[in-house]
């Protein structure tokens, strides 16, 4: 059985929704998610799985710690710079991984589907990289096949130590590390996200060319538009213990509801979630109970 495992470092609090994520973990065995955070962990009754192993660090200590790995200085104001170092955590954590056969990043405001069915199964372990976009690589889900020339690749960016040292935000996880794996598509993927990307007129249709054209020039990376990050208020989400499906039963790999709260990427949105947005109880979760998820809230069936 093929296993992977992602890094995320998450400082500050949690958010209300951390242990229905916990619990769509659990059900993914194939994935154990390794968090370096300053958090003390509460589960609120929820059985902790054993999928999730928390390292205990400051947030200083931890920007200590690449700036050692690395060799450069990483001193960020906020912690949201750490989207840019995601690409370089199986570099700085390759002795915590080293026993994985894929590796790599994600967020948490994720809603695990059956991952074990769908990841790391005979069809997919032919793939070097696992995206969920067609486009650029999945800053919230990424896995890269545990390969030093694979995941050295990152140290290709351009003045990536200066990159790393500013506060600015560059994107590295996404757009310019999809540049140094794909530079055949550089023109192709311009144009489509010019037209408006996915959300865009003729988003599906246009998909499917640039998918076509990423499997051809590159059969070792798999990069298909999964559909996992919707906009609102667009149709209802389900979690039913196990799998994530659309209204009309269209299974997901996960729900990224990245749009349904407040986010720096979606200026147009007004139904943000609010401060009581989150309405399951603990036993929702424990007996596995249909949670519906839009952008008014979380809520159990």
């Amino acid at each position: 059985m093929k296993k992977a495992a992602i890094i995320i470092p998450y400082f500050g609090k949690w958010p209300e929704w951390f242990d229905l994520y916990l619990v769509s973990l659990s059900k993914n065995s194939k994935l154990d998610v390794i968090f370096y955070t300053d958090i003390p962990i509460s589960y609120n009754g929820i059985e902790q799985p054993s999928n999730a192993i928390f390292k205990h660090i400051s947030f200083d200590s931890f920007c200590s710690l690449v700036s050692k790995k690395l060799n450069i200085i990483f001193s960020p104001e906020k912690p949201y710079k750490l989207c840019d170092l995601k690409p370089f955590y199986p570099i700085i954590f390759q002795e915590e991984l080293k026993n994985y056969d894929y590796v790599g990043w994600g967020d948490i405001d994720l809603v695990y589907g059956d991952l074990n069915a769908f990841l790391l199964s005979e069809d997919f372990c032919k793939y070097d990289i696992i995206s969920t976009h067609c486009d650029r690589f999945s800053g919230h889900f990424c896995l890269f096949k545990n390969n030093p020339d694979l995941i050295n690749k990152v140290l290709s960016i351009p003045n990536w130590r200066k990159l790393l040292s500013d506060n600015k935000h560059y994107g590295i996880d996404e757009t310019l590390l999809t540049d140094i794996f794909l530079p055949r598509m550089d023109i192709p993927r311009r144009i489509f996200q010019k037209l408006g990307g996915y959300y865009g007129f003729g988003g599906k249709y246009f998909c499917r060319i640039l998918e076509y054209l990423i499997a051809t020039c590159y059969p070792k990376i798999h990069m298909k538009e999964m559909w996992t990050t919707p906009k609102p208020p667009k149709g209802e989400y389900f979690w039913d213990g196990k799998k994530v499906y659309q209204a009309n039963k269209k299974e997901l790999l996960y729900l990224h509801f990245l749009f349904f709260k407040k986010t720096p990427y979606f200026k147009k949105q007004k139904h943000y979630w609010d401060d009581n947005f989150y309405h399951l109880t603990r036993n929702d979760i424990k007996y596995n109970r249909i949670v519906k998820i839009t952008s008014e809230g979380i809520y159990s069936l």
